[in-house]
C-alpha cells in the first residue's frame, strides 16, 4: 500500500495530467475520471517502459507493478517520483497508475513472430532450438521481462506437456491472441519437434512464402512443411493467393469445374482485390451483384458508381447520412445474409460503421460499404457450389503440408497443440474485407475442424 498522503496523490496526479496535455508529444493520453482520483490512468501502445521515456522530459519516476489490479482489467504500477515537483509533491511520493491499454497492451501484433526475432529462413537443429529462440528473446526490443519470461515459460512447456506454471496477471486478452497467433508459430515448432522425435532440425519460412510456416528436416533428409493457426484468437485463414501456383497446375474435363478454376484465378489479377471480388461476382452472376446492379440502375455496373451512388445520400449531419445509407442497403444485408459492424449490436453497429467510412473514407471511397459484405457473400456462394469447392479442395490437398493449431488457455494454465494433414482436409472459402480497408485482405480458405 502507498503511504503518501491523499491529497499529496491527488496533486501530483493532477500536475502529470495537466503536464501531458500541454508537454506531452501526444503517445500518451488521459483517461478523464471523478474530480479527485486516486489513480490516473493513462492509455498508450506498448509497454510500461515507452510510457517511463515519455514522462522522461516531464518528471523523473521509477514504477512497480502493483499485485492486485485497481482497475480489475488493466494493469496497475505504483510510481515514485525520483525529484521534488515544487509546491506539490515531495520527492519520494508515491501514486498510483492504470495501464489502459491502447488497443491492444503490452503485445502488438508482429512482436514476436519468427520474423521479428531474426529466425526467418533460419536452420536450428534440434539440440539448439531453445537456446537459440532464447538468444532471440533477450534481443527483442522493448518487452518488460515479465513478459519475456512468460515467452520463455510457453516455450519450454510447449516441449514439455503444456502446462505453464508461470502466468502474468496483466497480460489482455489482445495480448494473448497476439502471442498465440505469432510466438504460437515458435511454440507450434518445438512442439512438432519433441512430439517426433525423427525430426533433427527446423527451418523457419522467409516471408515470401504464403502458406508454409515452417519445415521439419527429418534424419532421412525429406522436409515436412507445416502451416501454423490459432485454434482461438485470431490466427488469420491463409488468403488464396497461397495456393494460387496450385489452382494454376490444375486441369478439367469437366467444363463447369474448369470455368470455376478459372474465375478463382481471376482473383489474383493485377487490378486490386476490391475490384477483381466485384469482377468475380459478375462473373459469377451471384444475387448480391445482381442487386448491385439494379440499386445503381444499371447492367454496366462498376465500383465508381457505387461510390457515387451511395454518395447521393451524404448531409451535413454524418448521423442523418448514416441513417439514410442503411436504410438504402438494408434490403442488400438481408439479401446476402451478411453485414457490416457487430452483427448481434444491430442498427447502431451499422451506422457507426457507415459512419467510420464517411469520415475517412478509404481509396475506393463509400463504396467498401457495400463491397466488403459483398466478398463475404461470394465466399458463401462458392461454399455453395460443389465445383468450386472441388477446385479448393484439390489445390490445397495438394500442397502436402501439415496443419498445427495452437492454443493458449490462461485459465486452464495450458499451451496446447493439435494437427492435420492438410491432403486428407476439408476446405471452405472465407471472407475477410473491411468497410475501412475494403482492398487489404482477399478471399481466404480454412480447414474445417
Amino acid at each position: 500500500m502507498i503511504s503518501t498522503p491523499l491529497n499529496v496523490q491527488h496533486g501530483a496526479i493532477k500536475f502529470l495530467e495537466k503536464a501531458l496535455d500541454t508537454k506531452g508529444d501526444g503517445s500518451v493520453a488521459v483517461v478523464k475520471q471523478s474530480k479527485k482520483p486516486l489513480n490516473i490512468r493513462l492509455k498508450f501502445s506498448g509497454d510500461i517502459e515507452k510510457l517511463k521515456k515519455a514522462l522522461e522530459p516531464i518528471v523523473d519516476i521509477d514504477y512497480e507493478r502493483v499485485p492486485v489490479n485497481i482497475s480489475g482489467k488493466y494493469p496497475t504500477y505504483a510510481f515514485t517520483l525520483n525529484e521534488e515537483i515544487a509546491g506539490v509533491a515531495p520527492k519520494g511520493s508515491q501514486f498510483y497508475v492504470v495501464h489502459a491499454a491502447k488497443i491492444g497492451g503490452l503485445v502488438s501484433g508482429g512482436d514476436f513472430n519468427p520474423a521479428a526475432l531474426g529466425l526467418d529462413n533460419k536452420t536450428i537443429s534440434r539440440q539448439d532450438f531453445v537456446k537459440v529462440v532464447t538468444d532471440s528473446l533477450g534481443k527483442a526490443r522493448g518487452k518488460e521481462p515479465p513478459l519475456k519470461t512468460f515467452l520463455q515459460e510457453l516455450l519450454e512447456a510447449s516441449g514439455k506437456g503444456g502446462k505453464l506454471t508461470y502466468k502474468p496477471d496483466d497480460l489482455l486478452k489482445s495480448d494473448v491472441d497476439a502471442i498465440t497467433k505469432d510466438f504460437g508459430e515458435v511454440c507450434s515448432a518445438y512442439w512438432f519437434m519433441s512430439t517426433h522425435p525423427e525430426v533433427k532440425a527446423i527451418r523457419f519460412a522467409g516471408p515470401s512464402e504464403k502458406l508454409v510456416d515452417f519445415y521439419a528436416i527429418f534424419k532421412d533428409g525429406r522436409e515436412q512443411a507445416v502451416s501454423v493457426k490459432a485454434k482461438k484468437g485470431g490466427g488469420a485463414a491463409p488468403s488464396l493467393k497461397a495456393i494460387e501456383e496450385k489452382v494454376k497446375s490444375l486441369k478439367y474435363s469437366d467444363s463447369k469445374t474448369e470455368d470455376a478454376r478459372e474465375t478463382l484465378l481471376s482473383l489474383f489479377r493485377p487490378g486490386g482485390v476490391i475490384e477483381n471480388n466485384f469482377q468475380m461476382a459478375k462473373r459469377m452472376n451471384t444475387p448480391g451483384y445482381k442487386w448491385i446492379a439494379k440499386f445503381l440502375g444499371t447492367s454496366a455496373p462498376t465500383v465508381k458508381k457505387i461510390d457515387e451512388k451511395l454518395k447521393t445520400f451524404k448531409g451535413a449531419n454524418p448521423q442523418k447520412t448514416a441513417e439514410a445509407i442503411e436504410k438504402a442497403i438494408a434490403p442488400f444485408f438481408k439479401l446476402i445474409g451478411r453485414s457490416i459492424g457487430k452483427p448481434h449490436e444491430g442498427s447502431k453497429a451499422i451506422q457507426n460503421s457507415i459512419k467510420e467510412v464517411i469520415e475517412r473514407p478509404p481509396v475506393v471511397g463509400y463504396a467498401g460499404l457495400l463491397l466488403s459484405p459483398l466478398q463475404y457473400h461470394i465466399a458463401d456462394e462458392m461454399n455453395k457450389r460443389p465445383e468450386f469447392l472441388k477446385v479448393l479442395q484439390d489445390a490445397a490437398r495438394s500442397t502436402g503440408a501439415t496443419q498445427v493449431y495452437s492454443n493458449i488457455s490462461m485459465s486452464a494454465g495450458r499451451i496446447d497443440f493439435s494437427e492435420k494433414e492438410m491432403d486428407v482436409g476439408e476446405y471452405e472459402f472465407k471472407g475477410q474485407a473491411k468497410p475501412k480497408k475494403p482492398n487489404d485482405k482477399n478471399i481466404s480458405f480454412k480447414m474445417k475442424k
